[in-house]
């Protein structure tokens, strides 16, 4: 056994050690190509009994390395090139072989072409000069588009018979190496006319709107009004100031081509025509009649409407009668002859006011016996119809007539009086003021009112009773009572009140008004106020991201303690767990009296107390005010950095506040400033929409619940849509009607490169999608009627345009006629064309004689 092992481990060894290696080769076609040919290679490598070949490198001498067994390769430029073939096998044995200048390329013609010759009329004739590389070597082969060819180095005189896109082909050959390259560019042929849409009459003082009508996408617009005034607008609104005839230019171009034309169009304006009235009288009471005159001059139809709910057609209208009181607006229309109108509204012209009655008195409340003084307000609001009779009747027994009565004297017996006033125009117009109740009188035996306690605690139960004596029958609501506690007012009967801002005595004064008769009473020292009372004002009560901790706050003690040498004592609580401070009555004596400061260690809100005991008076109290220390950072994201115009830019928060729990600060407020003046309020996550392009920076302004804010600004960029343009070779046709559609479209202002246009045609519903604005848009319609080829562009950002529409009137006419059986000689005119179609339609008819 154990030579039989020996002797297999030698073999072993051995026959790994002296395996054959593989053996290098290849062949490739063609060895000699043109720019651009693809080489074909394949080895020829062979294993010489060994283990299969497992990988090839192959290196073609320009750059390029491949793996494959078989590769093909294209050189792209010429040149003479070594190749070199490297192979391995499943034991890791390599060879290669290299052919040194092994495959030779050939170069390949310069082709190009330049045009001369604006696309703008049909036909087109240009001329196309040879860029390509030249001599006795290269021959020429043209494809214009238009059916015709030609191998001229340089063909002039060709014609385009019809608008459109054309592509023209130029190839080149190399008659000795037989080497060649082709080159293809478009020409757009348009069939550019301005044209002008307008009325051929106006009026003077009247806009008149003229229509560009012009054909292949005019872009730039040149208006001359006759030298009265110019525009740049495609379909601009004139208005000529005198009568005349004028001549409207118009210079219509399309910038991306170069095509313009020019139009013009005559145009008669005529004297317009402002009506004009007056009235009488324009202001006066109900019933009126109002006379009205027309005033225009101009002989024409003239149209009343008076605001009463009357119409009248003619120049003098009959008197018309306004019952009731108000505004009333009158218009007047006139047109004449020629065509011009026109038309005056006068509005509010006719004021229909009645008179009114009125009147004040001086004093209309008092005590008994009262003196009062009665004033006429009363007013008419036409001066020729002024007021000529006043009634009074003064509910005390006393009438007057006349304007200004005398003193009025209400006796010695209280009570509540009415007045009445009658007033009566000079046309007899008539108003009273009645005024119930308005004279009172009133009389007060006695005001007076108790204290309990008479010494009390500051901030206690104060009850004050009132004493006040009225004998007089009357209602309670006709009593009111004013209290001036010195710091605060009650209007109540028996009020209670705290005193809270002073101590020591108080005064207190109580005012009784019974009917505008009125009475007090002031009781000096009505009540003693103990001390203490609690007051202090912290340095801040609000810190927003504090730049560390601690944070310390000051607290300057405000409280009233009480007199030397009362006993007082002082706590600060401070609401955050810490111990609290205690002052006692040597201190609070002192300089500094209870001030005292703190150091916050953390976020939060904390309730700070001050309790105060005078141990001498008895009595305690306190005041809390809130610290809030608060952090908060504003953020924000955007849908994104960049939105189109009039698409929608959603905004996303991402702000915090925080505190320590159990007292959190969440936000509140979200204020977006958007950039342009305008701001958004409506939440957290809005979403906005520019109509504007341009470089805006959004501010966020975030608010949380104890009043810290923070901003943060985020610029975002707003662009403009592409301009989309659509014009039609042939806008008119018989169905079926193709149609080639050019596109005029393009960037404006801050917009991205146009990217694809989206055409869609009504006839059927279809869309059609092309990337370039070079590249023709072809459709035939079938049917009958007008429909409508529209495009959308669209930027390689997405940004799409506004619809670009063209009309197109297709027309199918269908013949057919109705002619009687039987026709006796000589009967003519016996058919009856039943033919239908749109436009001006010709007829042709064939009547066949024979047998049938």
């Amino acid at each position: 056994m154990i030579r039989i092992l020996s002797v297999f481990l030698f073999t072993s060894v051995f026959s790994t050690v002296f395996a054959q290696a593989p053996t290098a080769n290849f062949t490739a076609l063609p060895l000699s190509a043109c720019v651009g040919t693809a080489i074909n290679f394949t080895s020829t490598s062979v294993t010489n009994g060994g283990p299969a070949i497992t990988q090839y490198s192959w290196n073609f001498g320009d750059g390029v390395t491949v793996t494959n067994q078989n590769p093909s390769h294209i050189y792209t430029t010429p040149g003479t090139f070594t190749v070199t073939l490297v192979v391995t096998n499943a034991n890791g044995a390599v060879d290669s072989e290299i052919k040194n200048n092994y495959i030779t390329i050939l170069p390949a013609p310069n082709v190009g072409f330049n045009v001369s010759g604006l696309g703008c009329t049909v036909p087109l004739t240009v001329g196309f000069t040879n860029t390509s590389s030249s001599g006795a070597n290269f021959t020429y082969a043209w494809n214009f588009g238009n059916g015709q060819n030609s191998n001229q180095q340089n063909p002039a005189n060709v014609t385009y018979n019809a608008a459109g896109s054309y592509g023209v082909q130029l190839t080149v050959t190399n008659t000795t190496t037989g080497c060649a390259a082709s080159f293809t560019d478009s020409i757009v042929v348009s069939n550019f006319q301005a044209g002008i849409t307008a009325p051929s009459t106006g009026c003077v003082g009247s806009p008149v709107v003229f229509q560009d009508n012009s054909t292949a996408g005019a872009n730039q617009w040149n208006w001359n009004f006759s030298g009265q005034g110019s525009s740049q607008q495609q379909n601009p609104s004139f208005t000529f100031n005198a009568p005349g005839v004028y001549n409207v230019t118009l210079q219509a171009q399309n910038t991306g081509s170069g095509c313009s034309g020019n139009a013009q169009h005559q145009i008669t304006i005529q004297n317009s025509i402002t009506p004009s009235f007056t009235a009488n009288p324009l202001t006066n009471c109900a019933p009126s009649n109002v006379t009205f005159t027309n005033t225009t001059g101009v002989a024409g139809t003239y149209t009343w409407t008076f605001g009463n709910g009357q119409t009248y057609t003619g120049n003098t209208p009959p008197p018309q009668v306004y019952t009731t009181a108000g505004q009333y607006s009158v218009t007047l229309s006139v047109s004449t002859a020629s065509g011009c109108t026109g038309s005056t509204t006068q509005s509010n012209y006719i004021n229909i006011v009645n008179i009114v009655a009125g009147f004040e008195a001086d004093e209309p409340g008092g005590c008994a016996p009262h003196t009062v003084h009665f004033t006429d307000t009363s007013s008419s609001p036409n001066p020729a119809n002024p007021i000529v009779n006043w009634q009074w009747n003064f509910g005390n027994g006393q009438t007057f007539v006349g304007q200004n009565p005398p003193a009025q004297t209400y006796g010695l017996n209280p009570g509540l009086y009415d007045v009445t006033l009658v007033v009566t125009s000079q046309s007899g117009c008539i108003d009273t003021m009645f005024m119930n109740d308005y004279i009172t009188v009133g009389q007060i035996d006695l005001v007076d009112f108790t204290v309990s306690p008479l010494v009390t605690c500051a901030k206690q139960n104060v009850n004050f009773t009132n004493g006040t004596v009225i004998s007089i029958p009357h209602q309670p609501n006709e009593v009111s009572y004013f209290w001036d506690f010195g710091d605060g007012t009650s209007t109540q009967e028996d009020p209670i009140h705290q005193f809270t801002q002073d101590t020591g005595y108080i005064s207190v004064q109580l005012v009784v008004d019974f009917r505008g008769c009125k009475d007090s009473i002031t009781i000096d020292s009505a009540v003693y106020v103990l001390a203490p009372i609690a007051k202090f004002t912290p340095s801040t009560q609000l810190v927003c991201n504090p730049a560390g901790f601690p944070v310390n706050v000051t607290f300057t003690d405000n409280a009233i303690h009480g007199e030397l040498p009362d006993n007082v004592s002082m706590t600060w609580e401070w609401g955050d767990g810490t111990p609290n401070t205690n002052i006692g009555n040597a201190t609070l004596d002192g300089v500094n009296h209870g001030n005292a400061s703190h150091s916050f260690a953390g976020y939060g809100s904390y309730t700070v107390e001050q309790v105060i005991h005078n141990y001498t008076t008895g009595c305690s109290d306190s005041i809390t005010k809130t610290i809030h220390i608060s952090q908060i950072a504003a953020q924000f994201t955007r849908s994104n950095d960049s939105v189109c115009r009039n698409d929608t830019l959603f905004l996303t928060d991402g702000s915090s506040s925080w505190s320590t729990p159990p007292s959190p600060h969440p936000l509140t407020n979200w204020s977006y400033a958007m950039g342009n003046g305008q701001t958004v309020t409506t939440g957290p996550n809005p979403s906005y929409v520019y109509t504007t392009q341009g470089l805006y920076n959004i501010t966020l302004t975030v608010t949380n619940s104890v009043g810290c804010t923070a901003q943060v600004t985020h610029p975002v960029r707003v662009l403009n849509v592409p301009f989309p343009i659509i014009t039609a070779q042939d806008a008119v046709g018989c169905s079926p009607f193709p149609v080639t559609f050019t596109n005029g479209s393009m960037s404006v202002g801050n917009g991205m490169p146009l990217s694809y246009f989206v055409t869609t045609f009504s006839d059927d519903n279809t869309s059609v999608t092309t990337n370039s604005v070079n590249q023709p848009i072809n459709h035939t319609f079938n049917g009958n009627g007008v429909y409508y080829a529209t495009m959308i562009a669209y930027d390689v950002f997405g940004c799409g345009s506004t619809p670009a529409t063209v009309p197109i009137t297709i027309t199918k006419p269908t013949a057919n006629y109705t002619f009687p059986s039987v026709v006796c000689f000589p009967d003519t005119n016996l058919t009856v064309n039943t033919s239908t179609g749109v436009g001006n339609l010709t007829y042709e008819s064939t009547v066949f004689q024979g047998q049938f």
